[in-house]
């Protein structure tokens, strides 16, 4: 369960989901890792079945920023918002091409120097409260345009193919501004990206 904003602070989440999904066996974990929390989600699903640790994973993303906005800062109330979505990955056989092979790499990146840019003011350890999410917006775009332009570089470097093997490209970032900004900068036909 990929999620910043969850039920209790313990148990996980995804032990509430397993629960009322009447599993009784296999791992149930949070992961926190906020705008990327599914790509690392998919990332650890797939290194799992992968490692032979499990053979179906559902993933599952969901927010509920609405709860930690602060509805005053017109900067950050409306780019955030709730939402969530799931799959399950599943082992299987095919023959290795590269339109068979489910995830083909996998490039995650994180920077701390760069927290004090978008963060939520509070937590239970530092300040007792939720908190109200705060962002930088400008420094948090460059950022994110150099960041997405990099990991897109290198997966196409990893799996040895062309940017123009690709039909759709759909990123993380809801942002057209940081989307339009990284296709430019990777050399991506912009009308490709959804």
């Amino acid at each position: 369960m990929a999620t910043s904003t969850p039920d209790n602070t313990f148990p996980a989440t995804a032990v509430n989901i397993q629960n009322r999904l009447g599993m009784k066996h296999g791992a149930a974990f949070d992961m926190q890792a906020v705008c990327t929390g599914f790509v690392y989600a998919v990332t650890t699903a797939d290194a799992y079945i992968r490692g032979g640790l499990a053979r179906r994973v559902l993933v599952i993303g969901a927010e509920t920023f609405s709860r930690i906005l602060d509805w005053n800062d017109r900067t950050t109330c409306v780019l955030f918002g709730d939402g969530a979505g799931a799959l399950v990955l599943e082992a299987g056989e095919g023959e290795g091409a590269s339109n068979d092979r489910g995830v083909l790499t996998a490039h995650l990146r994180s920077d701390g120097s760069h927290k004090d840019k978008l963060y939520v003011d509070g937590g239970p350890s530092s300040t007792g409260t939720v908190g109200h999410l705060r962002m930088e917006g400008r420094e948090v775009f460059k950022h994110a345009v150099g960041m997405i332009t990099d990991v897109i570089v290198d997966a196409f470097k990893a799996v040895q193919l062309p940017l123009e093997s690709i039909d759709w490209l759909v990123p993380h970032q809801a942002n057209v501004r940081i989307i339009e900004g990284s296709a430019k900068n990777s050399g991506f036909r912009w009308k490709k990206w959804s």
